[in-house]
């Protein structure tokens, strides 16, 4: 096949449109030498590829001839620009510049965001979540419950004198932290105008009482004489009221001695009761008034602690009296020392702000002082057939996710009680299924997981190690 090829000038110019003529090649007779039979196949492709090459030839040398002509058109272009940017100001010409920078930056970016090399796009893959697995075990429990107060003893005192003077002894046990006994003498104030005092009101009692026989036996003699008409009455009436003056004053001066006898014995300052002494201020010499305190003693033995607990748990307080809670003083976040406390009472009244009721625990003798804040356990009562599981395991407030073939699925499930980090549940859960016990905000229905860890939920002492044969199904 021959081919004709005329190629026309650059739009811009008068050119000529692009014309192809092909003359039809000769067709071989009926009659030929070569027959349909005997046509080799090497030949007949050989043919077609040259047929394809030809044609490639003349794609190229059109666009040889078109891009020749196209940096013609631009050559020209661009000597009539330089011609007119001559001609410009400098002030246009440093316009041009910015202008002509901008345009090929903007020309370059898009060349080579045009040219950059694409990444095939990866198909995204499904991200597997490593999360904490709780067993399912359902068993009866008595969940221990947690809140704090502050160790206070029902008997203390303030130690002082109830009279002014002069403190002429203070024992070697009236310090603190120091243990007396009840009865003990823990200071005294000087008794010397207090035993004057005494002596006088004696020797007034005994005089007055001297006086009083004698105004009786003359009142006794003048109404016998008025008996026999001896005396006028008014004779009688003076001897009457005489005696009970004398009775009067009499009395008076033993009130008076009894003041004295018990002035001299306040001025003794003995222990009320046992107990540690403490918050001692007191000197020999020192001037002290009655309002003055030297001290307090605080009886150890009478120590009791005071804890909040929620209202569904206060309003079953009476059965916890009786009741062991455990107590323990901490401190830095470990702990010193604990002990076993006994509730006694429940407070009358609730506090609000309190969110709850107030029970009270004595303390056996134990090293927690008064005064020691501490931590209370105590259990809220016992429940049947639950599952423990991590608090981190509820989702909202009824749901958590069990794993079935690494996927999650949303369980509904009721809170029985909260204790310690951990929820008591039942609901539509079965045994031995297992919870995820891990906080993830994408988590939902259909999540896929792997459980990193299997946590054994029957280990702690406040749930009961059996299982009902009941249990093994869903928890009711």
């Amino acid at each position: 096949m021959t081919s004709e090829t005329l190629v026309g000038e650059f739009p811009g110019g008068a050119g000529k449109q692009n014309k192809s003529r092909t003359k039809p090649l000769a067709t071989p007779s009926a009659g030929g030498t070569t027959k349909a039979n005997g046509t080799n196949a090497n030949t007949k492709h050989k043919s077609k590829s040259s047929s394809k090459n030809k044609a490639k030839l003349a794609f190229a040398t059109i666009a040889i001839r078109g891009i020749a002509k196209i940096a013609t058109y631009i050559k020209s272009l661009i000597a009539t620009l330089i011609r007119r940017f001559a001609r410009l100001g400098k002030s246009a010409k440093r316009i041009v510049v910015a202008l002509a920078i901008v345009g090929f930056g903007f020309f370059g970016f898009n060349v080579l965001v045009a040219t950059a090399p694409t990444k095939p796009l990866q198909p995204r893959q499904e991200q597997i979540w490593t999360v904490e697995g709780a067993v399912v075990v359902f068993a009866d429990a008595s969940p221990l419950q947690t809140s704090f107060g502050q160790v206070e003893a029902t008997r203390k005192s303030d130690l002082g004198f109830t009279i002014s003077g002069e403190v002429a002894y203070v024992a070697e046990v009236f310090r603190n932290g120091e243990l007396v006994e009840e009865g003990e003498t823990l200071a005294r104030l000087d008794d010397e105008l207090l035993l004057i005092s005494r002596d006088a009101n004696a020797a007034m009692v005994e005089e007055l009482t001297t006086q009083l026989r004698l105004r009786q036996q003359q009142f006794d003699r003048i109404q016998s004489m008025h008996a026999a008409a001896v005396v006028p009455q008014a004779r009688l009436d003076e001897a009457e009221l005489a005696l009970s003056i004398a009775k009067n004053a009499l009395e008076q001066a033993r009130l008076q001695l009894r003041l004295a006898e018990k002035n001299l014995v306040d001025a003794t300052l003995i222990a009320p009761f046992d107990g540690v002494v403490s918050e001692v201020n007191i000197g020999s010499g020192q001037i002290v008034s009655p309002s003055a305190r030297l001290g307090r003693i605080t009886d150890i033995a009478s120590l009791e602690v005071g804890f909040v607990v929620p209202s569904e748990v206060f309003v079953t307080a009476q059965s916890l009296i009786g009741g062991e809670v455990e107590v323990v003083w901490q401190s830095g976040g470990r702990a010193i020392t604990s002990t076993t406390a006994r509730i006694r009472h429940a407070e009358g009244n609730v506090d609000s702000s309190e969110g709850g009721g107030r029970l009270y625990a004595v303390l056996p003798p134990s090293r927690i002082p008064e005064g020691a804040f501490v931590e209370v356990r105590y259990s809220a009562g016992k429940v049947s057939q639950v599952a423990r599981l991590p608090e981190a395991a509820l989702y909202g407030e009824d749901t958590v996710f069990v794993i079935s073939n690494n996927r999650t699925e949303g369980r509904a499930i009721e809170v029985v009680q909260k204790a310690d980090g951990y929820i008591y549940v039942r609901g539509d859960l079965q045994l031995g299924e297992q919870v995820v016990a891990t906080r993830l905000p994408v988590l939902g229905n259909g999540t896929l997981v792997r459980a990193r860890t299997h946590t054994n939920t029957n280990t702690r002492s406040d749930i009961g190690a059996g299982v009902n044969s009941g249990a093994n199904t869903r928890a009711q």
